[in-house]
């Protein structure tokens, strides 16, 4: 849907590559709530041929859901002009609406420090406001602030973290402190030489270069892997308002999944076009598309820890944590087959309720057969139950017929040496199949709705997870079947929507 004029103030509104954006008291702009992801940059490159390609390699491993970094001012400048001329011609914009980088003064508002700076150009401000950071006033900065520097211990990530891993600040922006430096549009100063860059990163400890009044100065053509940047979308006339959602995102405002705020997303009925490139994504921000050879919407993901905590909170299930680590986007694990369906049920009620479900409608999880169609064998296998098919079509996996499996085709044991993740690893870490569907193989096993055989004791699971290393295990036709009740800190689920 189009960003228009006179639609309601307050609702987020989001764009053609899913990026999502909202209103910043005393600003005439909506701000997107994450810095530009790579899988967003990627998209101009793949457009633009001969588009730098520092991007694409700055020392560490990034995700899709990662924020691009080694981009230029003049390179940020170059991706808003061309998401402005497409989405102009797309009609998602009219033609007096444009994308842009932040002033340094709207950049302020946003960050909560606009009111409090008074006049001048980014120089004149820098520094001026102390000790005031984007987490309050405490230094050093209290665990879960953001992504900073290791030395300061407040999180797990030495360097890019997923955009929305951290709790959003009052206007529902995430990483106005940390993860990446961002650019702004201002000249730094009168002599014009340098732009500016705010918020600190994934490297940085020092107390002065964290404040929301620093400023770092920059040549325009200057580029580092702690710099990326953040949109903001509006008239160039006059002050925009938010359009309704296009693809609904969710982003949690605290740590506690109490305070997730829900997001409007279009009834499943009116989005029967939605693609691998444009997904209908639900009121949890989890997105689906449609997979040839089924009937369904497949989860792009597997049901992650921020998805599965609300339904925890609103039930109150309990939910056994795994003896490691996770981020809110990792894949929820310690989950029963009854769980998962327990999960699916009350999404299927909660969403039937709000009208965005039609009746036939419902989440569940995938079929054997439906969860070979989305590997990319359900024409191979032939009939019978999971138990006929387990690991009869030999040589062939997620990745391809190569074994062992390549560098980067997922997140499996650390013998076989593919990946840098001990144990899970966020969702979209790795690259999507044929159909825009992540993790097929590795990171953990999924739940499948069938029983395993005739006998009815035992439900089946596909995939492979971080733990395995098996060539056996990781054949795209191989099951593993386990008690309706079994739990594991390597298995989760993923979950269809439809009919």
């Amino acid at each position: 849907m189009r960003l228009t004029r006179g639609n309601k103030l307050g609702e987020r509104w989001t764009n053609s590559l899913g990026m999502a954006f909202a209103p910043v008291a005393g600003t005439k702009v909506l701000f997107g709530i994450w810095d530009v992801r790579v899988q967003d940059y990627q998209q101009y490159a793949e457009a633009n041929p001969g588009v730098d390609e520092a991007w694409r390699n700055p020392g560490f491993a990034q995700a899709g859901t990662h924020p691009v970094v080694n981009v230029s001012w003049a390179d940020a400048k170059a991706f808003c002009a061309w998401l402005t001329k497409k989405e102009q011609g797309e009609g998602k914009l009219a033609a007096w609406q444009e994308y842009w980088l932040p002033t340094d003064a709207e950049w302020s508002y946003a960050v909560g420090i606009g009111d409090k700076e008074g006049n001048g150009t980014p120089k004149d401000k820098d520094m001026k406001l102390s000790d005031v950071y984007p987490w309050g006033t405490q230094w050093p900065p209290p665990k879960g602030a953001g992504n900073y520097s290791q030395s300061l211990e407040v999180d797990s990530y030495q360097y890019t973290a997923s955009v929305g891993s951290f709790p959003a600040n009052q206007y529902g922006l995430c990483d106005m402190g940390g993860n990446v430096w961002q650019w702004c549009e201002d000249w730094y100063d009168a002599d014009q030489k340098f732009r500016v860059l705010r918020g600190g990163a994934w490297s940085g400890d020092d107390s002065l270069y964290l404040l929301s009044s620093y400023r770092v100065d920059r040549t325009p053509g200057y580029l580092d892997r702690d710099n990326g940047f953040r949109l903001v979308v509006a008239s160039a006339t006059q002050s925009t308002t938010i359009a309704s959602l296009v693809v609904p995102t969710n982003v949690p405002q605290s740590s506690e999944p109490t305070t997730t705020q829900e997001v409007k997303s279009p009834p499943l009925s009116k989005v029967a076009t939605a693609t691998k490139e444009h997904p209908w994504t639900n009121s949890i921000g989890m997105p689906f598309v449609p997979v040839p050879g089924t009937k369904v919407l497949f989860g792009i993901w597997d049901v992650r820890v921020q998805d599965y905590a609300v339904f925890a909170s609103a039930t109150g299930q309990s939910w056994e944590k795994p003896s490691f680590p996770q981020g809110l986007d990792h894949p929820a694990v310690m989950v029963s087959w009854d769980d998962a369906k327990a999960f699916c049920a009350w999404l299927t009620k909660k969403e039937q309720g709000d009208g965005k479900l039609g009746a036939g409608q419902e989440y569940r999880l995938p079929t054997d057969a439906e969860w070979s169609y989305a590997v990319g064998i359900g024409d191979k296998e032939g009939n019978g139950t999971p138990s006929d098919k387990r690991g009869k079509l030999q040589g062939v996996y997620p990745w391809g017929t190569q074994w062992p499996p390549p560098k980067g085709v997922g997140n499996y044991a650390q013998s076989l040496q593919v990946d840098d993740f001990e144990y899970t690893s966020p969702v979209g870490s790795f690259g999507t199949n044929q159909f825009g569907l992540y993790d097929m193989g590795g990171n953990v096993w999924q739940w499948c709705e069938d029983w395993h055989d005739t006998d009815q004791k035992y439900r089946g699971l596909r995939g492979g997870s971080w733990d395995d290393y098996v060539s056996r295990f990781l054949l795209s036709s191989y099951r593993y079947d386990v008690t309706p009740d079994g739990r594991g800190s390597f298995s989760g689920f993923r979950v269809v929507v439809g009919p």
